[in-house]
């Protein structure tokens, strides 16, 4: 085993309790621009878990929102994702998807959502006829009043629900939703 492979390996394993400064010349000079990214990488997680930390202390908020947020923070790290809730397009109007399975608004709100990567989905494009459809909706029945996810409504066909959007780098997409095979963005 080459000299000094303990640092390597525990340095690899997140553990450099032991050596805690790395000695020079332990890797090649080739892969200092590669380590210097992942470093800075490692540190803006860092950074931005603690940013996103929540404070006992503070106690909770009203409905347990943030209130001075465009986007309530998440407690995980990778790659920025936020909630869509599907609003069903029926006959008799719009309609949150979980509407009737549960008695409060909130929780009905809850189990209408689902995590969208932003890169596949960054807003909807619903139809503008329904737009004050939607307004009075949001006013009614959802208690975060549609600020904190992406409203999306989606209409059937054949047994599937589709909707439309636009990925982070500007391209619409369609967006289809079925029981048997859940979100896809096409």
């Amino acid at each position: 085993m080459p000299e000094r492979a303990r640092f390597l390996i525990e340095r690899a394993d997140g553990n450099d309790g032991i050596f805690p400064k790395e000695p020079q010349g332990v890797a090649p000079e080739t892969l200092d621009d590669r380590e210097f990214k992942a470093d800075g990488e490692d540190c803006a997680k860092k950074s931005e878990a603690h940013f996103s930390e929540l404070r006992l202390e503070a106690g909770y908020l009203p409905e347990g929102a943030w209130t001075d947020d465009v986007r309530t923070p998440s407690t995980r790290l990778g790659e920025p994702a936020h909630q869509a809730r599907l609003i069903r397009q029926t006959a008799s109007g719009l309609r949150l998807w979980a509407d009737g399975e549960a008695d409060d608004d909130m929780q009905v709100c809850l189990l209408s959502e689902l995590r969208v990567p932003m890169r596949e989905l960054r807003e909807a494009l619903n139809p503008p006829n329904l737009e004050q459809a939607l307004k009075t909706l949001q006013e009614t029945k959802i208690p975060d009043k549609g600020r904190w996810c992406l409203s999306l409504i989606v209409r059937e066909e054949n047994g599937v629900w589709l909707g439309a959007g636009r990925r982070e780098d500007g391209r619409e997409v369609r967006v289809r939703y079925s029981g048997q095979f859940g979100l896809e963005i096409v």
